[in-house]
C-alpha cells in the first residue's frame, strides 16, 4: 500500500511535520499554541496502545507514537518553558505526589489523569524514538525520575525500567539527577 494504507513512503514527512508543528506560528502566543499542541502530541504517544487489531495497525500505531515522541522532543528543544508547562507537567502529574494548588501540575493535568496512561505516554516518549539530551534534561527537571520510581509506576515495571534507562542514558548529567533524587529522598518518602 501507499501513504494512507501503512507507513511505507511516509517516513520522510515526519521530520517536516515535526518542524512545522513545533514552530510557533507568527503572531501566536506560545502559551496558547503549545497548550493545544502539547495535548495533541501527548495523545499521539498513546495511539493504538490499547488494542492492535492487525499487524498493519500495530505498525501504524508504532509509527504515530514515534512521530509523537519526535514532536514532543522538538517542542522541548525549541520552547522548553512551554513544553514543561503544557506537555511534560501534565504528562507526569498522575505519577508525581500531589502538587500545590498553584502549580502547573495541579492545574493542567485534568486530561491526563490515569497513572497507567501517564506511564504509557512516558514510555513512548522515551522509547518510541531516541530521546535527545535536551528532552531527557527537561524530563528530569520536571520530575520524571521521581515519577518513574513512584508507587504509581510500579504496576508498569518493565515499561518503567526501560523508560528509566533511556532517560538516564539520554541525559546530559544523569549523576546529578540521581544525586538530587537521593538528597530529596526523605522529602519524597514523606509525601502522601
Amino acid at each position: 500500500g501507499g501513504v494512507g494504507h501503512g507507513t511505507e513512503g511516509a517516513q520522510p514527512t515526519v521530520p517536516l511535520a515535526v518542524r512545522l508543528l513545533s514552530t510557533l506560528p507568527r503572531g501566536a502566543r506560545a502559551d496558547d499554541y503549545f497548550r493545544g499542541m502539547g495535548a495533541q502530541a501527548a495523545e499521539l504517544l498513546l495511539h493504538g496502545a490499547a488494542t492492535q487489531k492487525s499487524r498493519e495497525a500495530g505498525a501504524v500505531a508504532h509509527y504515530l507514537r514515534g512521530a509523537g515522541a519526535q514532536l514532543c522532543a522538538a517542542i522541548a528543544s525549541s520552547h522548553p518553558e512551554a513544553a514543561r508547562r503544557w506537555l511534560l507537567a501534565p504528562m507526569l502529574a498522575p505519577l508525581l505526589p500531589r502538587a500545590g494548588a498553584g502549580s502547573p501540575c495541579s492545574r493542567d493535568a485534568s486530561a491526563l489523569d490515569a497513572p497507567a496512561e501517564a506511564m504509557q505516554r512516558l514510555h513512548a516518549l522515551l522509547c518510541a524514538a531516541p530521546p535527545p539530551p535536551r528532552l531527557c534534561d527537561a524530563l528530569l527537571a520536571s520530575g520524571a525520575l521521581t515519577a518513574l520510581l513512584a508507587p504509581a509506576a510500579q504496576s508498569e515495571r518493565m515499561a518503567g525500567r526501560e523508560a528509566l534507562s533511556r532517560l538516564l542514558l539520554g541525559a546530559t548529567d544523569p549523576a546529578a539527577a540521581l544525586e538530587a533524587l537521593l538528597l530529596d529522598a526523605p522529602r519524597l518518602s514523606a509525601s502522601p
